[in-house]
């Protein structure tokens, strides 16, 4: 199972050429950018993306307890609680 998550940014600029991005359930994923550049809202548009229309256990741990990703999913911690979620 894949989900769609968006489109390549490059290919729709340079050619105008909608060309869908997927990942799998099984994938990694790291977002990295400046103070204020929006990590944390692509992170929430991406778990929105793959919690629509699917039943799937999703985890969080917010370790710097920004309280942005409280009520996505009832396995949710924040900051000290992360370890006690994770070795469980």
């Amino acid at each position: 199972m894949k989900f769609k998550v968006g489109y390549d940014l490059m290919l729709l600029q340079k050619h105008g050429v909608k060309v869908p991005i997927h990942i799998s359930p099984e994938s990694h994923l790291i977002i990295v950018g400046g103070s204020g550049s929006g990590k944390s809202t692509s992170l929430l548009y991406f778990l929105h993306k793959i919690k629509q229309g699917n039943n799937i256990d999703l985890a969080i741990c917010d370790f710097k307890c920004s309280h942005e990703f409280t009520g996505i999913t009832s396995n949710f911690a924040e900051f000290e609680d992360c370890y006690d979620m994770i070795t469980k």
